[in-house]
């Protein structure tokens, strides 16, 4: 069952369309477990990835949309050259898509092609398939890793000049291909395809070098053929760092040659109806659905949107199989920018991408409160600065965060809950690989002060006098600096940030710097490191960094710490003009591109990365994608003190987002959670009192007691979310209440004493009759639909037996591996049943939830998460 191009033309819902997708992946792979040795779901016939837009089968997409520059009508593809830049249509990474059947057919790759002259010349620039990986950067033949076949442009269509070009889809093997090379059964453009090898994300490669395929002597045991019924990537990739320029492409497919394309240039209808809600942590847009409509884009800026291709506007989520509402979850830059308000424009798309970019009818805006400020880079007063440098010089740690930061800094957070995967990346536990940042500044001279804990339950170092070019293969730390504010750049914006597609130089320079320890872990066998790179490739005259072990509070090993000083005066490439840019001072603020980011090696290779930016295009490409680094503000002394966070924070879930409402129903009970936002100085009691008549029992140790005084959080536990179950009694009156529980703090830390956080509760009557009626038994099995849907994170999914059974509920992907197992053959009686889900460790998309009631009933329902 292949889902062609031509048969989505017929289908006239969006819920139709993703239902069958839906139905066809899960078909496919609903009994998988692990993607390895499994196909993925057909392409399909004549597969259509652009003409005037992306084809809304394809998950993600890296390249620019614009107007063709000869013909303002027509809408192409942008690829920015950057060095080693893939950029793609992209498939899920461990299973892809199948294109054995395509190549079978004697199907072809059609594209037409612009290449800028500053490409003749460049080594292997081409068009790219890549197959599945599943990450690991293993070399002992258990990684999957990505195996290339590559098309090599020639060097006669790199003339700045549109090509079309028709080429049949190679040989399925090395030899194969090499064979009909040899034997002149290719002598046109399919003689330019290439099995090219495998690069790891580990650093090495197999058959990359020499290019002989299974004959290599890069890796030889490690060599596998490309797999066809596994394609991950389709783009253009620019495999070389001399140097080129950008690349356009249009009206490409896979399928039969002369396919007539006039189908895929139609848009639907204008979106209309948009509204904009504040919640605790994001803003939710909502939009009517619009016929014949299988996709939906939303742009938001600071500014009122009039043109979705004005400075400013970006791209902050795209919803499709029916979904007409998304959570845009922000961090405000700066306190001085609160409350923010953010303006959004909704465009619709067809199934083949088409957009119709009328915005009359479907834009809003909100000032949301509840956004959270963003971590910031503070100016340090000479005191700090001077006890930094006291500790670097004297290799020691002694109140780095007390003496050596202001009061009350908030550090950056990269964790589970707060990042995205890097470079061959995945979200692991805490424990495995998390970390905090504190970061600071002097200005004159300009210098810049990290200091990272870092937890890691298996350190894997550096070994002493390695190159620290090549420290980012083992465990360490990495930062994206972009050394300018991006509202001087044209296209830059706070709220946008940098819109360099690739690392520059001059005025407007970007950076990576690379933090590390070298040696055997232990302080007295390990030395600091800091390089940069990018510009000189070099460890920074007057740079300087140490390490140590980090302990818990029982003296156990956890991970590393590092104190590192980089002067910003002495990373530039003076041949080619890098600016040195004045650091603000006093209230001012400025807004650089920043990413911080994580390295780990279990016991070798680097084997996982995951970044702090949570940009919607941040991904595996952020070391040479100044665009995917989030704008970071540079406080002045004088602009930190509204910077300052330290806050009750109540959530429904221990890693959820922030709340301010719930509600339970009378005779029910409900569980939340109440943690801190920032470091104490001193152990903080938070007591919890009701307000407006309130009938709710609190209780946090399970035994459903009056005994309730409070939650003690000490300095040890003090980033540990603690619960309150809430019990609501009955009243019977018919009407709702509504209760305010009220959370105080106290403490001798100034910054925490007479905090308050409010917490609105809706308790909704349930009368005698209402109880009487609930307890008349279900008359059949029923799944319902989870509530609330789309949802971020969490969901309630609600069942009905009418007799007792053992019940098995899990949560699948659309490609059919299981994410979560909420009952596993368990028993239940007669009667309704509430499951929670928590959805805080995937990602945004669609997911499938299975009811499995004794041995033969089977129900299904699909729900969408948006964060």
């Amino acid at each position: 069952m292949a889902y062609s191009k031509h048969l989505f033309t017929n289908l006239t819902s969006a819920m139709r369309h993703t239902a069958f997708y839906l139905f066809t992946v899960t078909l496919l792979l609903i009994a998988a477990t692990d993607a390895r040795g499994q196909a993925g779901p057909p392409l399909g016939d004549d597969f259509i990835f652009f003409v005037n837009g992306t084809n809304t089968l394809v998950p993600s997409f890296d390249g620019n949309i614009i107007e063709d520059p000869a013909d303002p009508t027509n809408a192409i593809v942008e690829y920015v050259y950057g060095n080693w830049a893939f950029q793609a249509f992209r498939f899920p990474a461990d299973v892809g898509v199948d294109l054995s059947q395509n190549r079978a057919d004697g199907d072809v790759l059609h594209a037409r092609i612009w290449v800028d002259p500053a490409n003749a010349g460049m080594p292997n620039v081409q068009f790219m398939f890549e197959d599945k990986t599943d990450g690991s950067s293993a070399d002992d033949g258990s990684a999957d890793l990505p195996f290339r076949l590559a098309w090599r442009i020639p060097e006669s269509m790199r003339d700045g000049q549109w090509h079309e070009v028709s080429i049949p889809l190679p040989p399925a093997t090395y030899t194969e291909l090499e064979d009909a090379k040899t034997a002149n059964t290719l002598d046109g453009l399919d003689s330019l395809w290439k099995y090219v090898g495998a690069w790891s994300s580990g650093g090495f490669g197999v058959g990359v070098g020499d290019e002989l395929g299974p004959n290599t002597v890069d890796n030889p045991q490690l060599w596998a053929e490309f797999e066809w019924t596994n394609v991950q990537n389709i783009g253009i990739f620019f495999d070389n760092n001399t140097g080129g320029g950008t690349i356009y492409v249009d009206d490409v497919y896979i399928g039969a040659e002369n396919l007539d394309l006039s189908v895929a240039n139609d848009p639907v209808g204008a979106a209309t109806g948009v509204s904009v809600t504040a919640t605790a942590d994001s803003n939710m847009v909502s939009w009517m659905p619009v016929e014949g409509a299988d996709g939906y884009n939303v742009y938001s800026s600071v500014n009122d949107i009039t043109d979705i291709k004005a400075s400013g506007v970006s791209l902050a989520a795209r919803a499709t199989g029916g979904v007409t509402s998304v959570y845009h979850k922000i961090e405000v830059p700066h306190a001085s920018l609160a409350p923010l308000t953010v303006h959004y424009a909704v465009t619709t798309l067809s199934g083949f991408g088409v957009e119709n970019t009328d915005i009359s009818m479907s834009k809003g805006d909100v000032a949301n409160e509840n956004l959270p400020v963003q971590a910031h880079i503070a100016e340090l007063t000479e005191d700090e600065v001077n006890h930094l440098t006291d500790q670097l010089f004297g290799d020691m740690f002694d109140n780095v965060v007390e003496d050596g930061f202001p009061d009350g800094y908030m550090p950056f957070e990269l964790n589970r809950a707060r990042s995205k995967p890097g470079d061959g990346g995945q979200l692991t536990p805490n424990e495995d690989l998390s970390g905090k940042l504190w970061a600071g500044y002097g200005a004159d001279p300009p210098e810049l002060y990290l200091y990272v804990e870092v937890t890691d339950d298996e350190i894997t170092l550096q070994a002493a006098g390695g190159n620290p070019a090549d420290g980012w293969q083992h465990d360490s730390i990495e930062f994206g600096w972009g050394n300018y504010d991006v509202r001087d750049v044209g296209g830059g914006g706070i709220f946008t940030g940098s819109p360099h597609q690739d690392i520059m130089r001059g005025d407007f320079a970007d950076y990576q710097f690379r933090l590390m320890g070298q040696g055997d872990g232990t302080d007295a066998g390990t030395v600091g490191v800091v390089f940069v790179g990018w510009s000189i490739d070099a460890i920074p005259q007057g740079a300087g960094a140490i390490y140590d072990q980090l302990m818990d509070a029982n003296g156990q090993v956890v991970g590393y710490k590092l104190l590192s000083v980089i002067p910003l005066d002495q990373i530039q490439n003076t041949d080619q003009m890098d600016a040195i840019t004045p650091l603000p001072t006093g209230s001012d603020v400025a807004y650089f591109p920043f990413n911080f980011v994580l390295n780990d090696g279990d016991g070798g290779n680097r084997d996982n990365q995951i970044q702090w930016s949570i940009k919607g295009n941040a991904d595996g490409q952020w070391w040479n994608t100044p665009a995917q680094w989030p704008p970071v503000a540079l406080a002045g002394r004088e602009a930190q003190g509204g910077m300052m966070r330290a806050e009750i924070e109540l959530s429904e879930m221990a890693a959820g987002a922030a709340i301010t409402t719930l509600s339970v129903d009378e005779a029910g009970s409900q569980t939340y959670y109440v943690k801190l936002t920032s470091e104490p100085s001193a152990d903080v009691m938070v007591a919890i009192t009701g307000q407006d008549g309130t009938d709710l029992t609190l209780d946090n140790d399970g035994d459903a007691s009056t005994d309730f005084s409070g939650l003690t959080f000490t300095m040890q536990n003090w980033d540990t979310a603690q619960a309150v179950m809430m019990t609501a009694a009955i009243d019977g009156d018919g009407d709702d209440d509504m209760v305010t529980l009220v959370h105080t703090a106290s403490s001798t830390d100034m910054d925490y004493d007479g905090k308050t956080m409010n917490l609105e509760v809706t308790v909704t009557d349930v009368t005698q009759t209402s109880l009487e009626d609930a307890n008349e038994l279900p008359k059949e099995i029923a799944l319902d639909q989870n509530y609330p849907n789309p949802f971020n994170p969490s969901t309630s999914i609600r069942f009905a037996l009418p007799e007792s059974e053992t019940v098995t509920l899990r949560v699948f992907d659309t490609l059919g591996r299981p994410v979560a197992t909420l009952l596993n053959q368990k028993p239940h009686t007669a009667g309704t049943h509430t499951v929670q889900f928590d959805g805080s460790g995937l990602s945004s998309g669609v997911y499938i939830y299975r009811l499995e009631v004794g041995a033969s009933v089977l129900m299904t329902r699909y729900m969408q998460l948006i964060k």
